[in-house]
């Protein structure tokens, strides 16, 4: 359809989120709701910046215009305006990455470089207790990959990846594959956890859904960058909100990881081995594997959970090993 002279109108609210009906010039309107439009710009968008082609590029523009007058039309600050605040990124410098997974239904996965020289961290923790849970976690970090896996473009802000999650989320719940083409993930995938955490070196952001959890070493102390996030409901139920975060400083050694971890370990001991690692005492995969130990340690005799661990260090921050 055309987007030529529009004319918005608000419907009915829902909460925070608003439904608004666009009737193009000519044409019969159509009713936008807020949130199904927000994370399919977000992903049309990622997808145009890294495909390059016309009909990628067209498909974006299309919704970026429809957003930009439902925003219009709820009052909202323009997405144009916001986009001219938005500070230039940081400069990337290199990073060394390492993760370890213990267990069935936890993901752990590392894009090393999604564009600008940053780095996707990925982790899902399927929801225990639910049939699926492993599919659902699978599916997640397959779904995050396919969408960021090409190296072109620049890596996607806090929002967008908040409503990628969203729309991920959606997408699960009713059952379609559309945003993963393989085979061997279950159309019959429960609910999980969802932290994707981008890095550039010198900044983190990210969105997340769930208890899984993201820290830099701040001075010595654990900074939690997922803080502010919503435990439930999980990605999968439909019902998600993932919230963003950052971008903040890169001040030392970046952990991500699920609850296995963060559960079962105490926030000091995670403090210390993740301080060794800036001083050089252990290299990052002795720092995960130390982790993923203090935290079977930390675990009842009889029960300790999956555990999905990711380290990352910017290279200038770690001293030369002590002898």
């Amino acid at each position: 359809m055309s987007l030529d002279r529009q004319h918005a109108e608000i419907v009915r609210r829902d909460g925070e989120n608003v439904v608004v009906r666009i009737e193009p010039s000519g044409e019969q309107g159509v009713l936008v709701d807020g949130a199904q439009l927000r994370g399919l710009a977000a992903l049309a968008q990622v997808v145009a910046e890294r495909a390059g082609d016309e009909a990628s590029e067209a498909l974006y523009e299309q919704l970026r215009e429809l957003l930009v007058t439902y925003e219009e039309a709820c009052g909202e600050p323009s997405r144009r305006a916001r986009r001219a605040a938005r500070p230039a990124p940081a400069t990337p410098v290199p990073l060394t990455i390492a993760s370890r997974v213990e267990g069935r239904d936890d993901r752990a996965r590392v894009l090393e470089d999604i564009g600008g020289g940053a780095a996707a961290l990925i982790v899902a923790d399927g929801a225990g207790g639910q049939s699926g849970a492993a599919e659902a976690a699978e599916l997640l970090v397959v779904a995050i990959a396919q969408v960021l896996g090409v190296s072109t473009g620049a890596a996607p802000p806090a929002p967008a990846l908040a409503q990628l999650l969203r729309a991920i989320d959606r997408n699960m719940y009713a059952g379609r594959g559309a945003l993963v083409g393989a085979d061997s993930v279950s159309a019959e995938a429960g609910e999980t956890t969802a932290l994707l955490a981008i890095c550039n070196g010198a900044e983190v952001w990210g969105a997340s859904a769930g208890d899984s959890a993201a820290f830099v070493l701040e001075a010595g102390a654990l900074r939690e960058l997922t803080a502010e996030q919503q435990r439930r409901p999980f990605v999968g139920s439909g019902q998600a909100e993932p919230r963003p975060f950052g971008p903040v400083p890169l001040s030392g050694p970046l952990l991500v990881c699920s609850d296995g971890l963060h559960k079962y370990c105490a926030r000091d001991v995670i403090a210390r081995q993740l301080a060794q690692l800036a001083d050089g005492t252990v290299d990052v995969r002795g720092c995960v594997d130390a982790l993923v130990e203090a935290a079977r340690v930390g675990a009842t005799a009889d029960w300790h959970d999956d555990v999905a661990v990711i380290v990352a260090v910017v290279d200038a921050q770690k001293s030369a090993p002590t002898t």
